[in-house]
């Protein structure tokens, strides 16, 4: 293990080729190593660096223009395209952007101070999908800025991490003769970085087209194609056979043995709302799922009636191959879908109906989630 390496015998200051999938057990090193420090990621022209203050991130820096905080703010509509020129057009030598955001207005300091950590996690983020980079530690070295991120470290490695597992098999999935199109059901804002990015997606057609038209590198245009396809927004051509998704080993069976017990209990729910005629809670069930999955980094997302979305199975499975104890992540999260959903169901259901999905039949599936 890369962490292991750290701590027994130190590090050069350089790795030429650090696999991504060692890429965590080193920066874990760092955290537990109490390192203080600057560590550049290079592939080609591509630079960024992460800092640390004593084991602790705490700031992030890049030299590609997706990364820069107007672009972040941007692609998380928490700035207009007009805002976004405008403000760009007012930096100069001594006013950096985020200065401009407040005096004129945009943002407050609170809320810049919460944009600048977004910022952070996204280059984070970006860092682990590549599948391999150049790593050298600059000993010592300190930001000009510093933050205090709200998100532990360990917590944003892991969660980097696992995403970055999922989008690396997601890219290898893809070819440029791939298929792509925006979904009927999506809809984006007038003038937001959405809008921009289905109208790329619609003139294009194949993903060798959008990559060709597209400015961003492709490393973040990954990312964003990654996102779109989870929250059904785009359709890529057959990037998966759905009979070959849970063909591995034990573990991968032990997931598929999960997503089944709990499309049973999603079934048993299903009926007794559908016979009451009273509306599945459905949009509970993902926003409570959203702050789940975020904080693990999982790819776990549902459908719009609530069971587990095939789409995301693929990618989940890879998350667990490199990461096995994530399964029983997952199965937690499963687990915890179920309580919340058999917790807002007494608000809906008649007292009768409830306690008939409290019957022991019931808790016999209940028990068979806990991973």
């Amino acid at each position: 293990m890369a962490e292991h390496l750290y701590l027994d015998s130190g590090l050069d200051d350089a790795i030429t080729g650090c696999d991504a999938r060692v890429l965590p057990y080193f920066l874990s090193g760092l955290l537990t190593r109490q390192f203080t420090g600057k560590v550049k990621f290079t592939s080609g022209d591509i630079e960024k660096s992460l800092f640390f203050d004593h084991g602790r991130i705490c700031f992030a820096s890049s030299n590609q223009i997706d990364d820069r905080l107007g672009e972040v703010l941007f692609r998380k509509a928490k700035l207009t395209l007009e805002e976004l020129t405008a403000s760009t057009c007012q930096v100069h030598g001594g006013l950096k952007f985020g200065q401009v955001l407040i005096q004129s207005g945009v943002l407050t300091a609170a809320e810049l101070w919460e944009s600048l950590q977004d910022q952070v996690a996204e280059i984070a983020l970006t860092i682990m999908v590549y599948p391999q980079m150049d790593l050298y530690l600059e000993r010592g070295v300190r930001p000009i800025t510093s933050l205090i991120l709200d998100e532990s470290s360990p917590d944003l490695l892991n969660r980097c991490a696992n995403y970055g597992a999922m989008v690396r098999d997601f890219s290898r999935r893809l070819s440029p003769d791939t298929s792509i199109h925006v979904s009927e059901e999506s809809f984006a804002p007038v003038d937001s970085y959405l809008e921009d990015l289905f109208v790329l997606i619609q003139n294009g057609g194949s993903l060798g087209n959008v990559m060709e038209s597209s400015k961003m590198n492709l490393q973040q245009l990954m990312m964003e194609f990654f996102d779109l396809y989870q929250r059904g927004l785009i359709e890529l051509g057959n990037i998966y056979d759905p009979a070959e998704i849970f063909l591995g080993g034990a573990g991968e069976k032990r997931l598929a043995t999960m997503v089944e017990k709990y499309t049973r209990v999603i079934k048993i729910f299903r009926e007794a709302y559908e016979a009451e005629k009273v509306v599945f809670p459905t949009e509970e069930l993902l926003i409570y799922i959203s702050k789940q999955v975020w904080v693990k980094g999982l790819g776990l997302i549902l459908d719009k009636d609530g069971f587990v979305a095939e789409r995301c199975l693929p990618f989940v499975v890879s998350q667990c191959e490199e990461s096995p104890f994530l399964i029983g992540e997952v199965g937690d999260v499963l687990n915890k879908l179920v309580r919340y959903l058999s917790y807002v169901s007494r608000d809906f259901l008649s007292r009768q109906t409830y306690k008939e999905l409290e019957s022991e039949s019931f808790h016999q599936w209940f028990r068979s989630l806990q991973p």
